[in-house]
Formats: C-alpha cells, structure tokens, sequence
C-alpha cells in the first residue's frame, strides 16, 4: 500500500508502516498503522467476504482476509480495519488472553 502510494509521486509523501502491541489483563490488541493507498469506503465492509479482491485472479484469489478473520474468531477474537482512501490504514486484532488455571 506505502510503495503503491509512493508510485504515484505525491510531493512530500513519506511512507510510514507502524506495528504496536498492547496488553490488558483479559486482552492483546495488536495494530497495524499504514499511510498507503487506503481502503474507498464503498468496499470496506466487504473485505472480509470470501473470494473478495480488487486484485485481478492472477495477484490474488480473495480468501486472505476471510481465512485471517477466520482464524482469529477461532481464538475468541476480532480484526477490525478502520480506512481513509489515500490517507492511512489501520488494522487491529484483539484476541482474549486465557489463563490456565
């Protein structure tokens, strides 16, 4: 998403990829932060469907982000993506932590 952006020659851009961990007594929230491209607004509440891609079927077959929301549900998780097209992206998992006592 950074590099796409930066392709595009915009003045003054600097390509920023952040990666934070938080962790609370029942939870770990872990975010990912990129200035890149963005996500246009009419298409994030389906990023997560099966077989979803705005990738042509050579780059991309559209079952990533469905088996990673999928596989974090598993563990009694959530993944949430907040988006501004052309400004930023930031994703955030939160999974329980369990005690085994």
């Amino acid at each position: 998403a950074v590099r796409k952006r930066a392709e595009r020659g915009e003045e003054g851009y600097v390509p920023e990829l952040l990666l934070s961990a938080t962790e609370s007594a029942r939870k770990v929230l872990i975010k990912v932060f990129d200035n890149g491209v963005g996500i246009e607004e009419s298409i994030l509440d389906r990023i997560f469907d099966p077989f979803f891609t705005t990738k042509t079927a050579s780059e991309a077959s559209g079952v990533g982000l469905y088996l990673t929301q999928e596989a974090i549900r598993s563990h009694g998780g959530k993944i949430t993506v907040e988006s501004v097209k052309y400004d930023h992206t930031e994703v955030t998992v939160e999974l329980p932590i369990f005690s085994e006592s």
